[in-house]
């Protein structure tokens, strides 16, 4: 590229340097506000897109041109091309992530303006950018798909205006529980924005606008008949009255509690609490899941009497919500944590509940993650030819969906699990999939079949 370089124009904040800025996460409060986070997160966008630049110039049969930062208010002599950053309100896309990029003009230098309402709006335009000059991220290990011949970092006419269809985008492969850097900024990369907890680095995670979540099938570890207590006496053999009733007798297996006992109840749920507080401060949302034992809830008379197991589970649900914005009214934690529960065969919850969901169940901090995994994926889910397997899912979720209103996660298992082994990724079925959710909106996806 000819010229005098590339400025790139970001707010470096209080910091220094934007280089400073960049890797200055683990002073930033993420939870509340922080004007912080802002410069930290554009300023490690800034560093990706001259990195970027760098290395598709290094590629190319073009000279590098010279890249630096510059504040939006410094002056400095003409740049063959400025790119700004630029955070501001009012931006007319759909949703806090998306972005706008445009190719422009100031004088005689040209313009690229990436301009976002949140600091995770702008990261995202970055990388749009970055690939619309030629920049692929297949895998954390493997950085570049395709090396332009010649990098064009300015085409007149250039307008991209883009928001994400979804509002939670994921991805879950082993080990997602203490997931290193390296993965987590491929899926910054690719413009996802929830995944494993990145408990190992949640600081660098929450830099990257990634959504950090614990939890899991907690009951199992709460309820674990040969947990130690009173000494060395063991859960069971002390309270085998708060197990799980079945087969004539309470069993002696791990998860399953007998609810309908006010004591076994406050046990589960204190713990409950206990946990989530402990690891409040590094992350956003808590997976409160029953066991994945694929077993029925218990079945005594007490606990029958309150519907089926939906039912049941979503009156826990309920109650520890209640539990856990007392405690953030206390002060014991300092945001309020969104609640996932799960919708899966192997934790006893597909089929509806058949009762109302409980009055003042909080629709916007409990969110529904569906999880079908005996799925079948020569099909896609919505389709009504799959009466073997898909049909049952389907019928379910839009039972849950004329009851539930508030947010939805649709989980897969593409190439986990069972079918964890398969080399094929089911390209077409996710594809099919994910276009039935985004542009059916799940509610009018669900409705009757014609």
């Amino acid at each position: 590229m000819r010229g005098k370089g590339v400025e790139i124009v970001v707010s470096k904040g209080r910091f220094d340097t934007v280089e400073l800025a960049a890797c200055s996460e683990k002073s930033v409060k993420w939870f509340v506000p922080d004007t912080d986070a802002d410069a930290v997160t554009q300023c490690y966008g800034a560093l990706e897109l001259k990195t970027m630049l760098k290395e598709l110039f290094r590629h190319s049969t073009q000279k590098t041109p010279s890249i630096s930062f510059i504040e939006p208010s410094e002056e400095t002599r003409v740049p063959e091309l400025r790119i700004i950053l630029q955070r501001q309100k009012n931006v007319k896309v759909k949703n806090d992530e998306g972005y706008s990029i445009r190719a422009g003009k100031e004088g005689k230098i040209r313009t690229i303006t990436i301009t976002a309402g949140t600091r995770k709006g702008i990261l995202n335009g970055v990388y749009r950018y970055l690939e619309e000059l030629g920049m692929r991220w297949t895998s954390p290990e493997q950085p570049q798909a395709v090396w332009p011949e010649r990098v064009i970092l300015w085409k007149k006419g250039m307008h991209i205006h883009e928001s994400p269809c979804f509002e939670l985008r994921g991805y879950y492969g082993e080990n997602t529980c203490n997931t290193p850097e390296k993965p987590l900024a491929w899926m910054a990369r690719n413009r996802m924005n929830f995944g494993g907890p990145g408990l190992e680095r949640p600081e660098f995670a929450k830099k990257l606008g990634l959504l950090l979540v614990g939890g899991g099938h907690v009951f199992e570890k709460i309820f674990d008949p040969d947990r130690k207590i009173k000494g060395e006496k063991k859960l069971y053999d002390t309270r085998p009255e708060w197990f799980a009733f079945r087969n004539g007798k309470r069993e002696r297996a791990r998860g399953h509690v007998c609810i309908s006992n006010p004591d076994a109840m406050n046990f589960l749920l204190d713990n409950a609490v206990s946990i989530i507080v402990s690891e409040a401060k590094n992350i956003d949302a808590y997976r409160f899941w029953p066991p994945d034992v694929w077993h029925s809830w218990c079945e005594c008379k007490d606990c029958t009497r309150n519907g089926n197991d939906a039912d049941r589970y979503l009156c826990l649900v309920h109650e520890l919500r209640k539990r856990l914005d007392a405690e953030y009214e206390k002060g014991k934690i300092d945001h309020r944590i969104i609640l996932f529960f799960i919708i899966y065969e192997g934790s006893g919850i597909y089929p509806p509940p058949t009762r109302p969901f409980p009055r003042g169940f909080d629709m916007e901090m409990n969110q529904m993650e569906v999880w079908p995994i005996n799925r079948c994926y020569v099909h896609r889910q919505a389709d009504p030819q799959c009466r073997e397997f898909n049909k049952h899912y389907w019928d379910d979720m839009k039972c849950w969906l004329k009851v539930f209103k508030g947010k939805k996660i649709m989980g897969e298992y593409y190439n986990v699990s069972q079918y964890r082994d398969t080399a094929t990724v089911f390209s077409r079925v996710m594809f099919d999939d994910v276009r039935d959710y985004a542009e059916a909106q799940w509610e009018k996806a669900m409705g009757e079949e014609k």
